[in-house]
């Protein structure tokens, strides 16, 4: 009830006046603008909820005991992220942004999960990955350097998923240890990290996932100069349809194919793809 008065007196603060009003296990597409308010209804047990941007980059913030933890995505289109929303009066606020300050706004889908269907030690590993991606966040946004330290808190957290058979986790964790270690030019352990995310995902079903998977392991070939392995990759996203989105990553693809015919010189051929 606390908690709800709380969030009520921020909505009226609101300039923007845009609040999103979640229920449990709900899982709805919502259009976001800066500082949009999201409110819990009945925070009895706890949640976790995964945020998926279905065209822009965006951020969230939760603010509880005078912390504030970020999540956020920036791979674009599907890019997935997770918000711990423990069971407590104490949350001051949870909000949720385009990540660019000159987006006005932005569509995700909103998944409200319960912390009580969800075993001990996968929450702990959420918990870790959390811990990693607010670190990754914040040396985004300040410019600082925290890659070792994120890198082991994605690994901690891929392990308790593992062992629980939570593939879905294990998959995102793996793909944003991957960047992570693209981050700082090991780009052997980065694509093989990846290509262990697609393993997860496949194993959770979660194959729009693994079409951004497929994006950014061309791209790392591409920068190996592995070339062949690269368009193979391409040519995957270019042949997959799992939703209306799907057009956002496959035009990133057919423009990423274009740019390696005119490496090759294959000039036809890459005006054909633009």
């Amino acid at each position: 009830m606390i908690f709800y008065l709380i969030l009520l007196l921020l909505v009226s603060q609101s300039s923007s006046g845009s609040v999103i009003e979640l229920g449990e296990n709900s899982s709805n597409t919502y259009t976001i603008h800066q500082e949009t308010l999201i409110r819990i209804n009945n925070n009895i047990s706890g949640y976790i909820l995964i945020v998926e941007n279905q065209d822009h980059d965006t951020m969230a913030s939760i603010q509880s005991n005078n912390k504030v933890i970020k999540s956020a995505s920036w791979m674009g289109v599907y890019g997935n992220y997770l918000i711990y929303i423990p069971q407590s009066d104490k949350i001051n606020a949870i909000t949720i942004s385009p990540l660019e300050s000159n987006t006005p706004e932005a569509q995700v889908k909103l998944t409200l999960t319960t912390l009580k269907d969800i075993p001990q030690s996968t929450i702990q590993g959420i918990k870790f990955h959390i811990k990693a991606n607010n670190l990754r966040i914040n040396d985004y946004l300040d410019g600082t350097s925290h890659n070792e330290e994120s890198l082991n808190y994605f690994q901690r957290a891929i392990e308790l998923f593992q062992k629980n058979k939570s593939y879905f986790y294990a998959g995102l964790s793996s793909f944003e240890k991957a960047i992570a270690l693209n981050n700082i030019d090991k780009q052997e352990k980065s694509i093989a990290t990846m290509q262990q995310s697609i393993n997860y995902w496949q194993k959770s079903h979660n194959f729009s996932q693994i079409l951004r998977v497929n994006n950014r392991l061309g791209l790392a070939y591409w920068k190996t100069n592995q070339l062949e392995k690269a368009q193979n990759e391409f040519q995957i996203i270019i042949s997959s349809t799992i939703s209306n989105n799907n057009t956002i990553i496959r035009s990133q693809a057919l423009s990423n194919l274009g740019l390696i015919s005119l490496e090759n010189g294959k000039v036809q051929k890459a005006i054909n793809l633009f």
